[in-house]
């Protein structure tokens, strides 16, 4: 109960630092170009750079008509496999398909345990370079960097997701036990966070940024601060998204109010879907990936990223 009444407090702490953000500062450069609809999420695991992998978005369900266009995913170790080395090929391709089909994209790279590339020196905990560790930051302000260069003034990307700090793939929750390790503090999650928002500020000055929150303990204590950084570094590119959408979200889960206040204060929010409703169906509390979605909406949600099983479904 104690431990409950904690995080909750950490949570309303949170809020009530977002709030005092409010005026945040515009995005220079041309026109912004932000996500809206629904987007197909590319697979990231390892079988994705198979030869003949039948789990890449098809050209088929690329060109469905309710499908907006794709969330390329890709593991940070594939785009740095070595030092000094940045392979952007797998993206380019992806890019290309996306093209061809007239679509937009955005792009996501996946980081923390099971995506840092291993060449990363310094302190690591469960499979991962701790969060504020100065060469983690280093290497992937370069690859954010090379990023920029090459897609920045694409005109069909809409969208890039911010990571680099994270544990597990794209989102802000931490490791557990984090807080134990040397080094760690709020303040060392909150301006590992804010290095990384500020290296994609100053790589996408055009294009929507998208921030995967976490309202898990420790994250709960500095998520607002974060956010407060993001609105700054940001303006109006700054957006936010929750990675556990499904028929059954309540309204008043923490990070779905979050999300929610959020939205109606101005700020543009999207979902990722917590798994495809058409394989589990249990988890999602629905059959119908629309059932999530129109939880979503309620919710201010303008994009919405959806899992393979689920987009003949949509309309």
């Amino acid at each position: 109960m104690i431990k409950a009444m904690t995080a909750m407090l950490g949570y309303l702490s949170a809020l009530a630092c977002v709030a005092s953000t409010a005026g945040a500062i515009a995005a220079e450069g041309g026109k912004l170009r932000v996500p809206a609809g629904y987007f197909a999420l590319q697979p990231g695991d390892p079988a994705v750079l198979q030869p003949g992998n039948r789990r890449v978005i098809s050209a088929e369900q690329l060109a469905l008509p309710h499908l907006a266009g794709l969330t390329i995913r890709a593991r940070w170790k594939w785009l740095q496999p070595e030092k000094g080395k940045i392979d952007l090929s797998f993206l380019e391709e992806q890019v290309k398909r996306c093209h061809e089909a007239g679509k937009p994209y955005k792009l996501l790279v996946m980081t923390g345990a099971g995506c840092a590339p291993e060449w990363i020196g310094g302190a690591w905990y469960r499979g991962a370079p701790v969060p504020w560790s100065p060469e983690l930051a280093a290497s992937y302000g370069e690859l954010v960097k090379a990023l920029g260069e090459k897609f920045a003034a694409d005109p069909l990307l809409v969208g890039v997701h911010i990571t680099g700090p994270t544990f597990p793939s794209a989102e802000m929750h931490p490791a557990p036990g984090i807080v134990q390790v040397a080094g760690y503090s709020d303040r060392a999650m909150t301006d590992a966070w804010s290095r990384s928002i500020a290296d994609y500020a100053a790589a996408f000055p055009d294009t929507a940024c998208i921030l995967s929150i976490s309202v898990r303990p420790p994250a709960n204590r500095y998520l607002g601060q974060v956010v407060a950084a993001g609105k700054k570094a940001l303006g109006e590119r700054f957006t936010l998204e929750h990675n556990a959408l499904k028929a059954s979200t309540q309204p008043m889960a923490p990070h779905h109010l979050f999300i929610a206040r959020e939205a109606k204060a101005g700020t543009r929010v999207g979902f990722e879907m917590v798994s495809a409703a058409a394989n589990s169906a249990p988890r999602f509390g629905s059959k119908d990936v629309m059932d999530g979605i129109a939880v979503g909406k309620a919710a201010g949600g303008t994009y919405f990223d959806v899992y393979p099983p689920d987009l003949a479904n949509l309309r």
